[in-house]
This record gives C-alpha cells, structure tokens and sequence, in this order.
C-alpha cells in the first residue's frame, strides 16, 4: 500500500514546490508515497479541461473508491479527526489511498457522485498549488498523530 497525491501541472513558485517536496519526503518515513502529476489543457474550454482533468485522475486512481477528492463541499475534519480517518484507511484497505487536488476549474457535479470520498480542507478557498501544500502538511501531521511523534502545533 501507498499514498498518492494527483493533481495537474507542476508547482510554479519554487518556494511551494521546495515545501511539496520536503512534505513528501516526511510523509515516506511512513509509508511509501507518490506525487503523480499530469499536464492540464489550460488553453481549452473549462468544461472541456475539467472532463480532461477528471479522466486523468480516473485513469491514474484505479478503484475510485480509493479516492479522496479535495472540495470545498467535502467533509471538513480537525487534524485528529483527519488522523483517526486515515488510519481506518491504513487499517482495513488493501488498495493505495489517492488524494486529488483539481485544477483551477475544480471539479463537475458528475464526477462528485461516483463514489469517492470528499474532502474540504476549510470553508476559505485556496489556491490549488497552497491545497496541495496544506494537504501534505496535514498527512504528515496526522502520521505524527498516528504513531504519538511530537509535532508543533
């Protein structure tokens, strides 16, 4: 098993991109991980480059009931919750755990009903490139919980 965090396009601010990589590498002193990332069609149509984005995500996530989609109409959690839930994961599923982050457009009202688990970081809205970064931050930090390793709060 593994974790793996999907989303388009690379991180552009190198400061953003230093803190993904530095979250990534904690996150795999507990388990294996892996940031798959896919080039977007950002010159297409939004509703064209959301259905894009949506079937790079399914391609690459397999079970889709493995799949933990960031939305701002998803389950909002504190970080022992996230913790608790994530390690009922760890728990009883065999198969890798995704994490999406959509692009800048989000995601359709189709995609949201088939099946996978919705996630919503806060009731503010970020960029996608800062959801990525607190995402990670908050995997990290819910491992620490896990496994009672003292972390700042």
């Amino acid at each position: 098993m593994k974790i793996k965090f999907i989303w388009p396009g690379e991180t552009k601010e190198s400061c953003l991109s230093k803190l993904e990589s530095n979250y990534i590498k904690k996150i795999s002193r507990f388990i294996k991980c892996e940031k798959i990332v896919f080039k977007s069609r950002f010159n297409e149509e939004k509703s064209k480059q959301i259905a894009f984005e949506e079937g790079e995500i399914e391609k690459r996530c397999g079970n889709l009931n493995n799949l933990i989609l960031l939305t701002e109409k998803g389950k909002e959690m504190d970080s022992f919750e996230f913790a608790k839930f994530l390690e009922k994961k760890l728990n009883f599923q065999s198969d890798d755990i995704v994490f999406a982050v959509g692009g800048e457009n989000g995601f359709s009202e189709n995609f949201f009903k088939k099946g996978m688990f919705l996630l919503s970081l806060s009731k503010m809205t970020f960029t996608h490139e800062f959801a990525r970064i607190i995402l990670l931050e908050q995997v990290y930090r819910a491992f620490t919980i896990i496994k009672n390793i003292k972390y700042q709060r």
